[in-house]
């Protein structure tokens, strides 16, 4: 058994995105493991710290060394990687501390090109001061290597629940699933519909819709221009069965992200059955992967043109035999995927080597 403290963000239960869900995913399959596993959350605006958010982390990590005794630490690459004073210190003392990181901090998207030059060289020296590094994509491990001239990182791809294959509906269903932020680029799907609403179709935009309320009235505006208020749906966040019947309905799955790692959205859809639509030269487009067959389940798309998404929608919406291929090749895809108790044996291997050397 190896005790391990995970450092989280205060809000890893409340704000639903994919580096809380990793968190907590990570947490129950590692404690399946017969792993000792603590969850150490600690209050902040992370990453945006002030010295008040410092010092709140420090005394978590003085209480996880001195008064819990925990083997291991790893802290959220979100609280940590703009603490370098805090993980140096935190390592002098003679912690076994281990960055996980899911973005770069300089890649947040809308960062101002100071803040964005700032957080990355707060991290740089954070993860130098780390113990090891652990990222949750391949993508991510080699832009951290890139950015920070880092040797060596770990990977440990995020896992997948099993899900019964998509129904589909009729007329076909375009799915984004994520918050309404300018990162996910909602804007561009609609953009994109707006140039194909000759054809039959409806889409359901499921995510927050409290992150950037000002990016969700330009998206609320677009889709009124477009006159597409009957056929786009804005549901808010939804989970559970209200989620699930959302999967169920639909036909292919649309992640136009200007920015992700991976997207574990993609592989929600993939274990559906259902194909997707990711932004090239991200980290979705390598987990997109292909299938046994080499087949491509889903297209790659150039983020910031929505022409190019456009066009593609189109061959999709008016060709049937690009729609089974593609949903072929969803399927064949399905059965190569991996589950959380696969990034807990990743995150094992990743302590257990450093330990080792």
């Amino acid at each position: 058994m190896t005790s391990i403290a995970l450092v989280v963000p205060a809000d890893v239960d409340a704000v639903r995105s994919g580096g809380n869900l990793y968190d907590l995913r990570l947490a129950e399959a590692l404690r399946r493991a017969d792993d000792d596993v603590t969850l150490c959350r600690v209050e902040g605006s992370w990453p945006a710290v002030d010295s008040a958010a410092e010092r709140r982390l420090a005394a978590a990590l003085e209480r996880l060394r001195t008064e819990d005794g925990h083997r291991v630490v790893i802290i959220d690459g979100l609280v940590g990687a703009a603490c370098p004073g805090v993980i140096t210190a935190s390592v002098a003392a003679g912690m076994d501390l281990r960055l996980l990181i899911h973005l770069p901090l300089g890649l947040e998207p809308g960062l101002e090109a100071e803040t964005a030059r700032r957080r990355n060289a707060l991290e740089e020296a954070s993860v130098r001061a780390a113990t090891s590094v652990i990222a949750t994509s391949n993508w991510a491990a080699a832009e951290l290597c890139r950015r920070h001239g880092l040797q060596q990182v770990a990977v440990a791809p995020p896992g997948v629940e099993p899900a019964p294959l998509a129904d589909g509906s009729t007329p076909p269903r375009l799915l984004q699933v994520g918050a309404l932020t300018p990162g996910k680029n909602q804007l561009a799907l609609v953009s994109a519909l707006a140039g194909v609403a000759d054809e039959p179709w409806t889409a359901c935009l499921v995510g927050s819709l409290t992150r950037d309320p000002l990016y969700v009235q330009q998206v609320q505006r677009a889709i009124g221009e477009a006159d597409l208020g009957a056929r786009i749906l804005l549901t808010g966040e939804l989970t559970g069965t209200a989620l699930a019947d959302q999967w169920q309905a639909a036909d292919l799955s649309v992640l136009p992200s200007s920015v992700e790692t991976y997207g574990m959205v993609v592989t929600e859809s993939l274990a559906h059955g259902i194909p997707v639509i990711v932004s090239s030269g991200t980290g979705a487009e390598d987990t997109l992967g292909h299938d046994q067959r080499g087949q491509r389940p889903g297209f790659a798309v150039a983020p910031g043109e929505p022409a190019g998404l456009r066009r593609v929608l189109a061959q999709w919406l008016r060709d049937p035999t690009t729609r089974s291929a593609a949903r072929r090749a969803a399927e064949n895809r399905r059965a190569g995927l991996t589950g959380w108790d696969q990034t807990a044996r990743d995150v094992a291997a990743a302590v257990q080597q450093k330990a080792a050397r």
